[in-house]
């Protein structure tokens, strides 16, 4: 069973979530095989597309979209698309549900920002996986 990493964030923006994913793939795509970007359509992925092209100075995250390169090590999805079976190591769900194929990951990033209504979704999502047998931790961060 997948190890879920809960992430805390003290926003209530989506903006901010994804700004601070990138920072955890950053850190991640170092030291890991491949990681699945989970977007939630294809806007949200657009945003990520960009992000991970620009959200720091001097640096980027090389990373494909799913149907231009699914053997990539850094790849961008939306829900709906498959997830290739290479991609295993970890997945970043920025769609806020989790996906059929969750048991395939090694490990999950899951977010939670104050805003009500994803904030339930993040409690459902807890429940769901405590239900599963996976392995469950929860981080509460001060700053993004």
């Amino acid at each position: 069973m997948p190890k879920v990493d809960f992430y805390n964030l003290p926003t209530t923006q989506i903006a901010d979530c994804l700004l601070f994913s990138c920072k955890l793939i950053n850190k991640a795509w170092r030291q890991l095989d491949n990681i699945y970007i989970l977007c939630q359509n294809t806007e949200q992925r657009q945003q990520m597309n960009e992000l991970l092209w620009q959200f720091q100075p001097n640096s980027f995250i090389a990373h494909d979209l799913v149907e231009e390169n699914p053997e990539s090590p850094v790849i961008l999805g939306y829900e709906g698309v498959d997830i290739p079976l290479t991609s295993n190591k970890l997945l970043v769900n920025l769609s806020f549900t989790p996906p059929n194929s969750y048991q395939q990951f090694a490990r999950i990033a899951e977010f939670v920002i104050d805003d009500p209504l994803l904030k339930d979704q993040a409690r459902e999502n807890y429940r769901f996986y405590k239900t599963a047998n996976c392995s469950l931790d929860y981080h509460t961060l001060t700053k993004i």
